[in-house]
């Protein structure tokens, strides 16, 4: 544990150099964490050393040194190399058979439908999406977010460019629950959805039941369309309504909550850490506002904790081994389901300034900084995910960069969330796109801003913060400002 040190007059605070107020926390060899209450500026000179804010905290900028900050990331890039989650994945042909065997196990052979031409994904999910609704808690929950003091009906401008729906739950969680959807039950989407197409085979989310009826995933929430090059949709996005919540806290238990339905009961069910046990609970309706029991649920209808896995892709996808004599055979567990994969998304609207394109994680985030900055932009999955910028598009045979260059890109914007300077993989991601987009002759620009007005840049712009752009170069030793 760190050394807490209050300011005193022998030792003032090193950034705005008052004797109270602020404080500092000692980390031993991996030296000091400055806290100060009156300055949040994004980076300070002072005791001729250079300060950079990392993250704020209870009213409190935190400040590095930033030599330090770079001698750190350093180490810990140099302590993760040659560690799986620093590894790209070793991508395999459509018709892949096996990867790379390790000495003494058996091969793995891969069974898979193959993805449909982006020409049938997207008249399958145009058509997909028209048969679906956005719910009045879903709508509510964007125009909370997207209320915006510079932006008037920010709101109706985004949903009126895509189409953000709701996926509602399977009928059985829905009944049992009394929901008030306005949407469609599933079984008459999917009834809707054969009518039109026959079969789903080859689209991401869609599989056959065992008596032979098709269906679509188990996820329920809000659906974003993913675009590519050309505009066409060939993946959806589903923020979960029903994530598993970890690190929650119920009764002085520790442990996550999970939302079942059993022949019983439905709602949240808290499992103890370390345990099988589980105990139901509930929390306030999300429509009524009516206390049924014993919890109180965040205004995104979801007990309080950290939501793991909040965005899901739509797939229908989910390995099973069968142990055969020489290797082994692994089968989709869904019948005639497709792997839909981490998608890469293109956000662009007519009248977009081509010359310059933005690249950020997440596709809400995305739409917003289209709307604010008329560019597109370009939607990773995740922030390691920077490799797909460059690997071909499905159908098309370039990648999304070299479309965009083909388009008259020549600016590339990279905005990562501003805990890049708490988060050490996601410093070292950025690190690592830079190094990509300058190595494939883009003009490089990194947007920063104090995280005091927000983690990500949709939040900036949102209050009306705009975040500052600062130059990349590229030298021997690597990018440099």
């Amino acid at each position: 544990m760190p050394q807490k040190y209050e300011c005193y007059h022998t030792r003032p605070c090193y950034i705005c150099g008052k004797k109270d107020w602020c404080y500092w926390l000692d980390y031993g060899s991996t030296g000091i964490l400055h806290y100060c209450h009156r300055i949040h500026d994004d980076e300070i000179i002072a005791n001729g050393h250079i300060y950079i804010a990392k993250k704020v905290v209870s009213g409190c900028t935190v400040y590095e040194d930033k030599q330090q900050y770079e001698r750190n990331l350093e180490e810990w890039i140099a302590s993760k190399e040659g560690e799986k989650s620093f590894r790209r994945r070793k991508l395999l042909p459509k018709n892949r058979t096996s990867v790379e065997v390790i000495p003494g196990e058996k091969e793995k052979v891969y069974e898979e439908y193959p993805v449909a031409p982006p020409e049938k994904l997207d008249e399958v999910y145009h058509y997909f999406l028209s048969l679906l609704v956005l719910e009045s808690w879903h709508e509510k929950l964007l125009r909370d977010e997207w209320n915006s003091p510079v932006f008037k009906n920010l709101y109706e401008f985004i949903t009126g460019l895509w189409p953000i729906k709701t996926l509602p739950p399977n009928d059985y969680v829905r009944f049992a629950g009394k929901m008030p959807y306005k949407n469609l039950t599933r079984k008459s989407i999917m009834e809707k959805m054969i009518k039109k197409f026959d079969t789903l085979e080859g689209i991401p989310g869609f599989h056959q039941k065992e008596d032979g009826n098709w269906t679509c995933s188990y996820l329920a929430g809000m659906v974003f369309p993913c675009y590519n090059s050309n505009g066409q949709i060939i993946r959806l996005r589903i923020r979960d309504d029903f994530p598993v919540v970890k690190e929650a806290v119920y009764k002085g238990w520790t442990g996550e909550y999970r939302y079942e339905c059993t022949k019983e009961e439905i709602g949240w069910f808290f499992c103890k850490e370390g345990t099988e046990n589980k105990v139901l609970v509930f929390g306030y309706d999300r429509i009524t506002g009516e206390a049924i029991r014993k919890i109180s649920l965040t205004q995104n209808g979801q007990p309080p904790g950290k939501v793991f896995g909040k965005y899901k892709n739509f797939t229908s996808y989910k390995e099973k081994n069968i142990e055969k004599e020489d290797f082994i055979q692994v089968i989709n567990y869904y019948n005639k389901g497709t792997r839909s994969g981490s998608p890469i998304s293109l956000y662009m609207k007519p009248g977009d300034d081509i010359r310059t394109v933005y690249i950020t994680e997440g596709e809400k985030k995305a739409m917003v900084i289209n709307a604010f900055t008329g560019c597109p932009v370009i939607s990773l999955p995740g922030v390691s995910n920077y490799g797909k910028l460059f690997e071909p598009q499905e159908g098309i045979g370039m990648s999304i960069m070299d479309a965009l260059r083909a388009a008259g890109v020549v600016n590339v914007v990279l905005m990562y969330d501003a805990d890049k300077r708490s988060k050490e993989n996601v410093a070292y991601s950025e690190k690592q796109a830079m190094e990509q987009i300058l190595m494939h002759g883009f003009i490089l620009w990194v947007g920063e801003w104090l995280q005091y007005f927000g983690k990500g840049s949709d939040d900036c712009y949102i209050t009306g913060v705009k975040p500052v752009l600062h130059r990349i170069v590229r030298q021997e030793s690597g990018p440099v400002k």
